[in-house]
This record gives C-alpha cells, structure tokens and sequence, in this order.
C-alpha cells in the first residue's frame, strides 16, 4: 500500500506535514479544559486534547479521569 502525502495549510499562511493533526470540536470547552491543554506537555497533547474532546462530549463525568489525568478504565476505548 503506498502512503498518501497530505499536507495542511492554513490561513495565517503555515503548512507542513499534516501526519497526526486532528480537528477537535472546541466550542463547548470551558477554561478550565484550556487550562489543561496549556500545561500539557507537547508530545501529549494532541492525544490529550482528544481525551478532553471526550470528557467534554459525555457530559464532563465525575469519574472520567484518574488524580493523575488519564482516563478512568471505565471510559477508555467509549470513542
């Protein structure tokens, strides 16, 4: 199987590579979901956005997360 290139380009005028880009619906995050994001390391972000993007979309659960921020088992593989 040959791998497709596929590239982003955005309006600010950057592109690049788009291996590993997700697009995450954030228009119900609040700032505490921002907060997160902002001190999440670079190389966990994009994955920890899509854990929030789920937080986010089962009604912000109790129980979603562990004290360390990962996903309570209870929720994993719910996308």
């Amino acid at each position: 199987m040959i791998k497709r290139q596929v590239h982003y380009f955005a309006l600010d005028g950057s592109y690049g590579h788009a291996d590993g880009i997700n697009l995450i619906e954030t228009d119900k995050w609040q700032e505490a979901e921002w907060d997160l994001i902002e001190t999440a390391p670079d190389c966990d972000r994009a994955a920890f956005a899509l854990d929030i993007a789920e937080f986010v979309r089962l009604g912000r659960p109790d129980d979603f997360w562990t004290d360390d921020f990962k996903i309570t088992p209870r929720y994993r593989g719910a996308r």
